[in-house]
């Protein structure tokens, strides 16, 4: 289906400094503190403009276009895709906990996408510069180290260390192909659960479900999926029926449903009390077609604010 979907996923090592450090509960606001805006903006923009224009000559290559929702899909057929997902998701520690004392660690997973893998260098060298000056939420921190990880071979690569400072090229990354034969390793499969770690919004039309459909979720999921893979993956296509695809998926049934909707509100500009599902879902009539999408959405996320930490979700199988 997407054998050739790239990904990296990386482990930030975040240390409380001096003065301690303040985080909402929702941490994944980190990545949308207006701080790190301004900073992302300064290191990526080669026009020096006050404000993002739609035909900036940078904007093919700009972190800081593609992270925000600078820059509109171009192909016809993707226009539903407008402005374009960004190549990224973010995953957030899941604690409540907001007051961290000077010296202890904190740890975030990213996950860069395609040709937002080269990204890494900006996102790094701004959340350097946010940890000196401090986040909106208080206190500040030091950006001790980034590693890239691979679960399926088990390999890690040191990408950035606060000790020389520099920051390497990526060379441990997730293929699909890897996603694949992992998903056929654990068939056949009678049953599966998914826990939603975060709030995951799922819709039909203007209407949020209050309830996990299977279809929905594959659609929301295959909609991200096959967007990232073409327009981060020099357009290319999933190999795949669509609307067979969501035929086989209304088969699906949950036979155990112990998910929430979280009613919260979006405020400022973050996503700390944001609606969504919440809980563990159990479905059956599993087809072997559906693993490697739903495995791969482990690391991209789900739904509404799927880049910034919401929709995460962990498959037990």
């Amino acid at each position: 289906m997407f054998s050739e979907f790239c990904l990296a996923y990386y482990r930030f090592t975040l240390q409380a400094g001096e003065r301690g450090l303040i985080l909402p509960p929702f941490k994944g606001n980190l990545l949308l503190d207006h701080k790190i805006k301004v900073l992302l903006r300064r290191y990526c923009c080669i026009t020096a403009r006050r404000e993002c224009i739609s035909n900036c000559v940078g904007r093919s290559t700009c972190a800081y276009a593609f992270l925000f929702n600078k820059v509109e899909a171009g192909p016809l057929s993707y226009r539903n895709f407008a402005p374009l997902p960004p190549p990224l998701a973010w995953h957030p520690p899941l604690e409540k906990k907001t007051d961290y004392v000077p010296g202890e660690h904190l740890y975030f997973y990213l996950v860069l996408i395609g040709r937002g893998i080269s990204f890494l260098d900006k996102l790094v060298t701004a959340l350097q510069e946010l940890g000196e000056t401090g986040p909106s939420s208080g206190g500040n921190f030091i950006l001790k180290s980034v590693q890239a990880l691979c679960p399926f071979s088990g390999s890690e690569q040191l990408v950035y260390g606060e000790k020389d400072g520099q920051i390497a090229k990526t060379e441990v990354l997730i293929s699909g192909a890897q996603v694949e034969a992992w998903a056929e390793s654990h068939l056949p499969l009678k049953r599966l659960t998914i826990l939603f770690l975060t709030p995951t919004c799922l819709r039909v039309g203007d209407e949020f479900l209050d309830k996990p459909l299977f279809p929905v979720l594959v659609r929301e999921l295959f909609r991200r999926a096959s967007a990232l893979y073409y327009f981060f993956h020099g357009y290319k296509e999933m190999d795949l029926n669509y609307r067979e695809f969501l035929h086989k998926a209304e088969k699906v049934r949950p036979i155990k449903d112990y998910t929430r909707f979280s009613a919260g509100r979006q405020r400022g500009g973050t996503y700390g009390e944001a609606e969504g599902l919440l809980g563990e879902v159990t479905y059956i009539n599993l087809l072997p077609d559906f693993l490697p999408l739903l495995k791969l959405g482990e690391y991209l996320n789900l739904g509404r604010h799927a880049a910034f930490g919401l929709g995460r979700y962990r498959l037990k199988l």
